[in-house]
């Protein structure tokens, strides 16, 4: 489940901004939902993804996902000045399964200072300019796309709860897949993390969207497809839905959820 969630949870997102009158903050991207599923061991597992405006020029991304009797809830707020994502605050959940640690981060751009918990722990540590969260450099990512689709590199700097990290994306070429939503151009990108390789197909139609998500560590392979895609950007005519299709499969109890479950938040995906 380990191997499977953290891919899952992690998955690119798209959002919606409009002009503020202090600074730029248009961008093409629009509002959205997209439906992802995947299967590990039997064991089904659906996320949605969904942007929203929570205020004026202050957007959400959230995202959900579940498992038997398991729940993820993750979402970041932020804005965008001139073409950048800059991160308010960010946070997980999860509920069913081993202990839930809750995480939680604020970003205190005024004294260059990050604020985060998990469960009952507390850690602060200094960011950088430009820093994002978990699911924010997602945005960048693809907002960096539309500006350069020939862009074959991204570096961000990425904080969690206690710490940042540097995430590395490489193009590695495009590829024509088939999917739920029909046949794609997609750019494809990697990202390598020491026994694990990340593998992204971004499509450009669906605004640099990533519509398949392989994960390759210690010799197992899980890939997340997309199932359908919403979006304000297109015709309804023109969009598939398989909601009708997603319904809930007979699955039973492993006892791999609970092994990996207390780890999940911890990947750096």
């Amino acid at each position: 489940m380990y191997k499977l969630q953290k891919p899952l949870i992690s998955l690119l997102v798209v959002l919606l901004l409009t002009t503020s009158q202090v600074a730029c903050t248009s961008t093409p991207l629009p509002p959205y939902e997209a439906t992802y599923t995947t299967k590990l061991r039997g064991i089904k597992i659906k996320g949605v993804r969904k942007f929203e405006e929570v205020s004026e020029a202050r957007y959400r991304i959230s995202w959900r996902a579940k498992a038997l009797w398991m729940r993820l809830h993750e979402w970041s707020e932020f804005t965008i000045v001139d073409g950048r994502v800059k991160p308010i605050s960010y946070h997980y959940t999860r509920k069913g399964l081993g202990t839930d640690r809750p995480i939680h981060l604020s970003f205190d751009w005024n004294t260059l200072r990050a604020s985060g918990s998990k469960g009952e722990a507390s850690y602060e540590f200094d960011l950088v300019p430009g820093a994002l969260d978990k699911l924010s450099y997602q945005v960048q990512m693809q907002i960096d796309l539309i500006a350069n689709p020939k862009s074959t590199a991204f570096d961000y700097r990425v904080a969690n709860y206690s710490r940042l990290s540097t995430y590395s994306f490489r193009y590695a070429g495009a590829e024509k897949i088939n999917t739920n939503l029909g046949q794609r151009e997609t750019l494809v990108f990697k990202r390598d993390k020491k026994n694990k390789q990340i593998k992204l197909w971004i499509a450009p139609r669906e605004n640099y969207l990533p519509i398949k998500i392989e994960q390759l560590e210690d010799g197992d392979r899980n890939i997340v497809e997309i199932r359908n895609w919403v979006s304000e950007s297109v015709a309804p005519a023109t969009q598939l839905s398989s909601l009708s299709s997603d319904e809930e499969e007979p699955i039973s109890v492993n006892p791999v959820l609970q092994e990996t479950a207390n780890s999940i938040e911890d990947d750096d995906f």
